[in-house]
């Protein structure tokens, strides 16, 4: 019985450190190397790649292919984060998303909402003190919280078309 209570403490404990928890989590991402650092120490799992971008994954989901929790980055600098179920991650305290919404919102700069026909309003935020280049979006959309940084803010949306198009 003991053996069983450690083992259960020790899966929690290791499921609430693999996920990416603050923006201080995304901040530094600069490069390549630097999103697949970030990557591997919160837990995620390479599932495709190609010439142009790499995908991670963190916990399956249960009714489709989709993750609860992808990661992906792009060759012109481009990264998005995804959380899916966000009703049932903030049931069990485990939409870390949430956290780093409300982190942009009292560092960053408003810029403005991007109006994008086929995924909806996008909030974009400069931040000072960041490595990357570009802006942060958030997207709220079907019970889903997309956070990207845009390097062109033209390509808002082509994240998602790209996403969809390797679902299918």
């Amino acid at each position: 019985m003991k053996t069983l209570c450690l083992a259960t403490l020790l899966l929690v404990g290791y499921s609430s450190l693999a996920q990416i928890k603050s923006f201080d989590d995304l901040r530094g991402i600069d490069s390549f190397q630097e999103f697949q650092r970030v990557m591997i120490e919160n837990g995620y799992l390479r599932h495709s790649s190609d010439e142009e971008r790499i995908f991670y994954d963190l916990s399956p989901y249960h009714e489709t292919n989709y993750f609860l929790k992808e990661g992906g980055y792009f060759s012109v600098g481009d990264w998005f984060f995804v959380e899916r179920d966000l009703e049932n991650l903030r049931e069990y305290d485990k939409c870390s998303f949430d956290k780093i919404f409300e982190e942009v919102q009292n560092a960053c700069s408003f810029l403005k909402v991007k109006k994008n026909l086929v995924y909806g309003d996008i909030a974009t935020y400069a931040c000072e003190g960041v490595k990357y280049q570009g802006i942060i979006g958030f997207n709220f959309m079907r019970d889903t919280l997309f956070v990207e940084n845009m390097v062109d803010i033209g390509l808002i949306g082509r994240i998602f078309h790209l996403q969809d198009e390797y679902y299918k």
